[in-house]
């Protein structure tokens, strides 16, 4: 077995070029002439922006809503949150999170000025708290609906912790 495979590697590299081929397929240090083939010129492809009809500016004129989420992991100690409200051709809203060592949070608007950051917050927080007993909420609200749950860490700690979770009997 290891002289076939000793022998298919140095049938493979007795096969390879002897000198490696450039991106336009010379062989360093050869001279450019007329045989070698040309790289195409690249241009690029205009991209007609899309200009709403009557129709669609009419839509987005009547346009109205507004949502937020919040999520706090009190598991892994993590934070996301965001709120965005629409007003006819306006967006504004901010979202944030953390990673246990930074909140970041930034607020946006988007109207006939195009999508742009308005605001950032950044404020230090003293690392991450794993609290392998903790819990998750979650809240989001849009169009007049809430919606609310918690979860709750299960820990499981060795085969009998997690026969108890399944409900199997334990000895």
């Amino acid at each position: 077995m290891k002289l076939f495979i000793l022998t298919s590697l140095v049938t493979v590299v007795y096969c390879m070029p002897q000198q490696p081929r450039t991106l336009f397929g010379r062989r360093s240090g050869q001279e450019d002439n007329a045989l070698d083939f040309e790289q195409p010129a690249l241009k690029p492809i205009p991209s007609p922006a899309k200009i709403p009809n009557e129709w669609e500016l009419e839509q987005n004129r009547n346009a109205h809503y507004q949502f937020s989420t919040n999520i706090d992991d009190k598991i892994s100690d993590q934070t996301q949150q965001r709120s965005e409200v629409r007003d006819g051709l306006k967006v504004e809203g901010s979202y944030s999170y953390s990673d246990g060592y930074f909140k970041r949070t930034y607020h946006y608007v988007a109207d006939d000025k195009g999508y742009r950051i308005v605001g950032t917050e950044v404020v230090p927080l003293e690392g991450p708290k794993v609290n392998l007993e903790g819990t998750a909420s979650v809240d989001a609200a849009a169009h007049g609906t809430q919606l609310s749950y918690k979860v709750q860490s299960v820990p499981a700690v060795g085969q009998k912790i997690v026969d108890q979770f399944q409900g199997n009997p334990t000895n």
